[in-house]
């Protein structure tokens, strides 16, 4: 796999933005948080399945699982500090598990599949965002700065 850079994934995930939000969808015609991820990823030149640790099955649920979390941590590097190009993973309150990815930008925003504004969306990663973060991963075959 070609390493790419953070600004590449950022852009594929850009592109994104305004496609109707679709569960297990995995084209420009819909996508849910999984599918915008793996799709930037393919479009930026990476295996999805290398690059998130996520075998794309289209048999799950919108339940949170522990299953996504192990997953996950198997293939991406768990971080502390918010960078650009970092796979973002989120728990909700209701929920004990995390279920839901974005990417992080270089503008201080995530995107990612709402499900709730019915398509991709690119907003601020603040407030209830950032309370809601589990967790924060680097990509394997996305190039960032030195640790």
């Amino acid at each position: 796999m070609t390493p790419v850079s953070k600004e590449s994934i950022i852009a594929e995930v850009r592109r994104l933005v305004g496609v109707p939000f679709v569960h297990q969808g995995r084209s420009v015609h819909g996508v849910d948080c999984i599918g915008a991820i793996a799709l930037a990823a393919i479009n930026a030149g990476l295996d999805p399945e290398q690059a998130t640790g996520l075998k794309d099955t289209r048999d799950y649920g919108r339940s949170a699982s522990p299953v996504l979390l192990d997953m996950v941590s198997r293939s991406c590097r768990r971080v502390r500090q918010p960078e650009p190009g970092l796979l973002v993973l989120f728990r909700f309150p209701e929920e004990r598990d995390p279920q839901h990815f974005a990417i992080l930008t270089d503008r201080g925003t995530v995107v990612h599949a709402d499900a709730r504004r019915g398509r991709v969306v690119e907003h601020g990663y603040r407030g209830q965002w950032l309370k809601w973060t589990h967790s924060l991963w680097r990509i394997p075959g996305v190039t960032y700065d030195a640790p």
